[in-house]
């Protein structure tokens, strides 16, 4: 099944993923709102490069799954003026989703992040309050679990139709950009 590819695949990365700043701060109980608005802001940026290309592919159905409206709107909570967001970063480093397979790899990140999100949401409002704005992190709430499973029931539905190996690279690159925002962002975070 390409979802259980995709996650052995990727799973060094998404180790490593955790081990970022922001989660260490969380973590150590040292996490402010400073560094929340700096978090959204790197997810923002994320969003906002992936998604506006992913819409190109209608049977994706980007309008549902889209995530930087969220994360609009939790900035605009905490009143923080949502930056525009630029797509090229470092350089050499800018993430291109040209196939439907690229797509599918990239979303396969998003999506499953939203699984993360909820356990991220907890321990955020643990250490920032209940006026904290999660929508972004709380997604589907209770029903985000199944809402990823369908998400991995249809990947594995199109496999026979998108080219595995691009599938894994473009997941792993998502993986290897977001190590670079928050490699990016760590300068920024309060001490």
């Amino acid at each position: 099944m390409l979802s259980d590819t995709l996650k052995s695949q990727t799973q060094t990365l998404h180790d490593k993923l955790e081990q970022n700043p922001f989660m260490n701060k969380i973590e150590k109980g040292t996490f402010s709102k400073t560094d929340y608005i700096i978090l959204l802001e790197l997810f923002y940026k994320l969003h906002h490069c992936l998604e506006a290309q992913m819409m190109e592919y209608e049977e994706l159905d980007m309008p549902r799954r889209e995530r930087k409206s969220s994360l609009e709107n939790d900035l605009l909570a905490l009143k923080h003026t949502v930056k525009s967001a630029h797509c090229t970063f470092g350089g050499d480093l800018e993430i291109k989703i040209d196939t439907l397979s690229k797509a599918y790899g990239a979303l396969y990140v998003l999506e499953g992040s939203r699984m993360g999100g909820l356990f991220l949401s907890k321990l955020i409002r643990s250490q920032l309050g209940d006026d904290i704005p999660l929508s972004y992190f709380e997604g589907f709430k209770e029903k985000t679990p199944h809402y990823v499973s369908t998400f991995k029931a249809l990947l594995n539905e199109k496999s026979s139709i998108l080219d595995a190996k691009e599938c894994v690279q473009s997941a792993k690159d998502i993986f290897i950009f977001v190590d670079y925002l928050f490699g990016d962002a760590k300068h920024l975070m309060s001490s």
